[in-house]
């Protein structure tokens, strides 16, 4: 029988996951940006963010930001071409 902390179970408004352990009744992409930024303070507003320790939510802001944040581009940078033959005329 597996542990219910491995179970997952589906969110109220999409297919996404949320983990056994999780209190909250949506999936990250729902709760948003805003609910993960709260849940990094001393006390969160949500009563099921206060249930999680404080490290699990900091991780859970984290893994937010990486997974569902704004997409930064990276512009290409020029770099420059040295041919060995001129790095063996420098030493």
């Amino acid at each position: 029988m597996d542990s219910p902390l491995l179970e997952h179970r589906t969110c109220r408004t999409c297919p996404g996951l949320i983990a056994g352990a999780d209190p909250h009744c949506l999936c990250f992409r729902c709760l948003g940006m805003d609910h993960a930024e709260d849940g990094l303070g001393q006390s969160p507003a949500c009563n099921a963010c206060r249930m999680i320790p404080r490290l699990s939510r900091r991780h859970r802001g984290d893994h937010f930001r990486v997974k569902f944040g704004p997409q930064v581009e990276v512009e290409d940078q020029d770099l420059e071409v040295v041919e060995m033959d001129e790095l063996d005329d420098e030493v």
